[in-house]
C-alpha cells in the first residue's frame, strides 16, 4: 500500500511525505486502465469491450498516469487528515516525484492548519485607544447628513485601529502555504486586469513607482493581515460566546425586497450568520472604548 512521515514546520503547518510502493501503484494503474477503457472507442468493438491487448496500444501512458493521480491524491489526502484529526484551512500544496532507479514514488503534502490565536490582554489595549479619540455617538433620527458622515468617519478611523492593536498585540501565524498561493491569485488576477486597459505590468509598476518586489511584499502583508484579523475575529466571538439568532438572520432576509434574493439569502444563510457575527463582534470591540 503506502506509507507516510509527518514532520511539523513552522507557521502552523505540516509536511506529509508519502511512499506509494510499487504493488500499490500496480494496483492503482490497473484501476485507472480500465477506467480509460470503458470510454475507448476502437473500431470494430463496441465502447468498454475493447480487449486490454488492444487498449494498452490506444491509451497513451501519460493519460493512465494523469488518471491515477486524479485518484490517488484525493483518497490519500482525506484518508490522512481523518485519520491525524488535522484541521485544514487551505488545499494542501502537492509534490509529486518519482526518483530515478526506483519502483516507488514520492507525494508530498504540504498542509497549512488551523492556527492557535493568543489574544493575550488585547481589551487594555483597546481600552487605551479611547484616551486619544472618543468613540462614536449613535448616530439618531434627525441628525443632519454632515454629523452623520463625520460619526461614521470617526467610527472608521476607531475601528482601523482596533484592527492595528489586534495586529501587534494578538499572537497568530499563517501558514506560508496559503500566503504564496493568495499571492499567486492575486498577481494573476492584476495582470489580467492591466491587460484589459492595454498595459503591462512593467507599465503598472512605473505608474506607482514601485518594484516588482515591493508590489509582492505589500500584497503579501495585506494577504497576511486579512487572514490573521479573520482568525482574531473568531477567536473573540467564541471567547465571549458572541452567538447568531434566528431573529438576526429574519431581520436579514427580511431587509431583501425582492423573494428571489431572499431565496438565495435563505440558501446560503451559514454565510450571512458568519457575516453577521463577524460584525457582532466588531461591535463588541468598539463598545470596549
Amino acid at each position: 500500500m503506502y506509507t507516510y512521515n509527518l514532520k511539523k514546520i513552522p507557521k502552523n503547518t505540516v509536511e506529509v511525505e508519502v511512499t506509494l510502493s510499487k504493488n500499490y501503484l500496480n494496483q492503482k494503474r490497473t484501476e485507472a486502465f480500465n477506467k480509460l477503457r470503458q470510454d475507448l472507442v476502437v473500431e470494430g468493438f463496441r465502447k468498454g469491450n475493447v480487449p486490454d491487448s488492444i487498449a494498452e496500444k490506444h491509451i497513451p501512458e501519460n493519460k493512465i498516469v494523469e488518471e491515477m493521480i486524479k485518484k490517488i491524491v484525493p483518497d490519500i489526502y482525506t484518508e490522512i487528515v481523518k485519520k491525524e484529526n488535522f484541521l485544514p484551512i487551505y488545499n494542501p500544496k502537492i509534490e509529486f516525484t518519482r526518483p530515478k532507479g526506483s519502483e516507488s514514488w514520492l507525494l508530498r503534502f504540504t498542509i497549512p492548519l488551523k492556527p492557535e490565536v493568543k489574544l493575550g490582554n488585547y481589551k487594555e489595549s483597546i481600552k487605551k485607544i479611547a484616551d486619544e479619540a472618543k468613540a462614536p455617538k449613535i448616530w439618531l433620527p434627525g441628525k443632519n447628513q454632515e454629523e452623520e458622515k463625520e460619526t461614521e468617519q470617526k467610527k472608521t478611523t476607531l475601528l482601523s485601529q482596533i484592527f492595528e492593536v489586534l495586529l501587534k498585540k494578538v499572537e497568530v501565524e499563517i501558514s506560508d502555504v496559503i500566503l504564496e498561493e493568495e499571492l499567486n491569485h492575486r498577481l494573476v488576477n492584476l495582470v489580467d486586469e492591466v491587460k484589459k486597459v492595454g498595459l503591462t505590468i512593467e507599465d503598472y509598476l512605473r505608474t506607482k513607482r514601485i518594484s516588482l518586489k515591493e508590489l509582492k511584499n505589500s500584497l503579501k502583508k495585506e494577504i497576511e493581515e486579512t487572514y490573521k484579523l479573520e482568525f482574531i475575529l473568531e477567536k473573540i466571538a467564541n471567547e465571549e460566546n458572541i452567538q447568531v439568532e434566528e431573529k438576526d438572520l429574519y431581520k436579514l432576509f427580511n431587509s431583501l425586497t425582492s423573494e428571489e434574493e431572499k431565496e438565495k439569502a435563505k440558501r446560503n444563510s451559514y454565510y450571512y450568520a458568519t457575516l453577521i457575527r463577524k460584525q457582532k463582534t466588531i461591535d463588541y470591540l468598539i463598545s470596549l472604548l
